[in-house]
């Protein structure tokens, strides 16, 4: 792969990362990203509900880890780009059919 096609990916992995980050602000998930060594995932604290992604993997990583989560999601509690509602599933291993 080539240095320009290297980089247009990874500017496209980091514009999906930053959708998905807005889908989850929009559900009223915070997420954040952390270093340690801990597996990324959801969790409560206190009275909030985080996604907290794990500094160590690479922006494509995060967006997959971030998708599965969302996919569990009742997406329909929020407007999402329909484009962004396919990567979730594509990415989240949904159906897209609700189940």
């Amino acid at each position: 792969m080539d240095a320009a096609r290297s980089t247009q990916r990874e500017e496209e992995d980091r514009l999906l990362l930053s959708q998905l980050e807005e889908a989850a602000r929009a559900l009223g998930l915070r997420v954040r990203v952390e270093r340690g060594s801990f597996r990324s995932g959801r969790c409560r604290s206190r009275s909030d509900e985080l996604i907290i992604l794990n500094r160590r993997l690479g922006t494509f990583e995060r967006a997959q880890v971030l998708a599965r989560i969302l996919a569990r999601e009742d997406l329909d509690k929020a407007f999402l780009l329909p484009a962004v509602r396919e990567r979730i599933f594509e990415l989240g291993g949904a159906s897209g059919d609700g189940n």
